[in-house]
């Protein structure tokens, strides 16, 4: 199946479980309304539409809104700033153009790109309450803003016999998309404490349209493409 078609697939599914809704009809639980707070760490990656493609950590946080339709289906509304990115190694050589970009026209960069965003999500939340206690399915969209992104490289490159290794962080903000789309997917857990429930999700976050711009290792329109970020998330939190 390609990306496309899993990307239609995922949204019937998330429209047909949304408009059911209204068949499942309200219990006790119907209308009632629930925010919290939610953190945790995710390891991020980008698409593997280039070669040498890694993983690098980040983290979540920021607020939840849960509406129950019936004790079976919800919808939780998440908005929280996303630490997403990826690891990426780019080789440089700039007599290939023919010309040289003085002092270093051999070099290989390991970058770590760090892309700094406001998270929306809009959930379906399905219930298995009837099966384990407190457990639930929760899918939906996601819309990303891109707030800034950058780079921090480890360079290397060739002086004589030698090679020097040096740092080097910049702004990436030009080929990081602005809005960026996504689709997630994963299962949560309440449990009761007091006055309060305790959260854990754990989710798949899948990207839909490009993260990163005109990507090529080695650094050659001709070898160019655009990349999508993933992540994997783990989070704890309080709702009341």
């Amino acid at each position: 199946m390609t990306r496309k078609n899993a990307v239609i697939a995922y949204a019937f599914l998330w429209l047909f479980i949304t408009g059911l809704s209204p068949l499942f009809g309200q219990d006790e639980t119907g209308g009632e309304l629930k925010f919290g707070v939610k953190a945790g760490f995710n390891t991020n990656f980008l698409s593997q539409d280039q070669p040498h493609i890694g993983f690098s950590p980040g983290y979540h946080g920021g607020m939840i809104v849960n509406y129950s339709f019936s004790s079976l289906l919800g919808l939780q509304a998440e908005v929280q700033y996303f630490q997403q990115g990826g690891q990426f190694t780019v080789f440089y050589n700039d007599y290939r153009f023919g010309g040289a970009s003085l002092p270093f026209p051999f070099r290989i960069e390991d970058a770590n790109l760090q892309m700094h965003n406001v998270d929306l999500q809009l959930l379906t939340d399905i219930r298995l309450s009837n099966f384990i206690e407190g457990l639930s399915i929760r899918l939906g969209p996601a819309i990303a803003f891109n707030v800034a992104s950058t780079i921090t490289s480890e360079i290397t490159v060739p002086t004589g016999d030698i090679f020097i290794t040096y740092a080097e962080t910049r702004d990436f903000s030009g080929s990081t998309p602005r809005f960026q789309l996504g689709a997630v997917g994963g299962i949560g857990t309440t449990i009761p404490a007091g006055t309060v429930e305790l959260l854990l999700d754990m989710y798949y976050k899948y990207g839909i349209t490009p993260a990163v711009e005109g990507h090529s290792y080695i650094n050659y329109a001709g070898v160019m493409s655009d990349l999508t970020a993933h992540s994997i998330a783990i989070s704890l939190g309080v709702a009341f």
